[in-house]
């Protein structure tokens, strides 16, 4: 686990535990004011020390007795429960990984993990290019996880995990789903939140890449299906065959 890790699992634990905090220290403040307005023969110092349990009251009656009992009890189950709790309970790698995305600057976002999600991450890592996945199936991205890469497992279209990913500093979003509807609905979300970001949206159906395109969304669509069957054509080009001729034609390709 590296430093930044345990920073953000020292913080997701101080904000688990922070009510038990609040009340630790109502508590400290009532004992410090009614020593204050009891021990009027103490100086301030004398005091503080008393409500920290450090010296014992001597006017202060009943009260004395049961902040004196409660105040240890108290000290022992929040604070020290709380340093038990963070040495021996292992951090949450999901967490952490969803903390650490929303420190991501400039970056570029990736919603979905599949094939072409999958090389645009390895051309990040290799180019030590600061990105966030969004992805909703926790199984695609275990072992980034696990490395501690930064991910947000959740439906992008949810405007809470757009922001946990910082859409609103992203530099670029690939959006690598096959579902048509969750790929405009997440421009059009990304759109609002960040104006000047690229957008570009993996699609096929030619009506759709016109919808993407057009103000205000302005995304680039592109089909990665069309890319390759170009490619094919352009191998194939010079052969001869029925099966050449027969798989090209459609594609104006002989």
């Amino acid at each position: 686990m590296t430093i930044t890790n345990s920073l953000i699992d020292l913080h997701l634990k101080i904000k688990e535990y922070k009510a038990a905090f609040i009340f630790l220290f109502l508590f400290w403040l009532m004992g410090f004011l009614v020593f204050l307005f009891t021990e009027i023969n103490q100086s301030t110092l004398i005091i503080f020390l008393i409500s920290l349990g450090i010296r014992s009251p001597i006017d202060s009656g009943d009260f004395g007795g049961f902040f004196s009992l409660m105040w240890p009890i108290l000290l022992e189950v929040v604070v020290f429960g709380f340093i038990i709790g963070e040495l021996l309970e292992k951090y949450n790698p999901i967490i952490t990984c969803k903390i650490l995305s929303k420190h991501q600057k400039n970056h570029t976002v990736i919603i979905g993990y599949q094939h072409l999600a999958e090389r645009i991450v390895e051309h990040c890592i290799e180019n030590k290019h600061p990105f966030v996945i969004i992805e909703d199936d926790e199984e695609l991205v275990e072992d980034l996880v696990s490395s501690g890469h930064p991910i947000v497992i959740g439906d992008a279209t949810q405007t809470s995990n757009l922001i946990f990913a910082n859409i609103i500093e992203a530099k670029e979003v690939f959006i690598c789903i096959n579902d048509v509807r969750i790929s405009i609905v997440c421009t059009e979300k990304i759109r609002e939140i960040n104006k000047k970001c690229s957008i570009y949206v993996r699609v096929f159906e030619d009506h759709v890449q016109e919808y993407l395109e057009q103000p205000p969304l302005n995304a680039f669509s592109f089909s990665t299906s069309e890319w390759a069957i170009n490619n094919i054509c352009k191998w194939c080009e010079g052969q001869k065959g029925k099966a050449f001729r027969g798989g090209c034609s459609r594609y104006s390709c002989t």
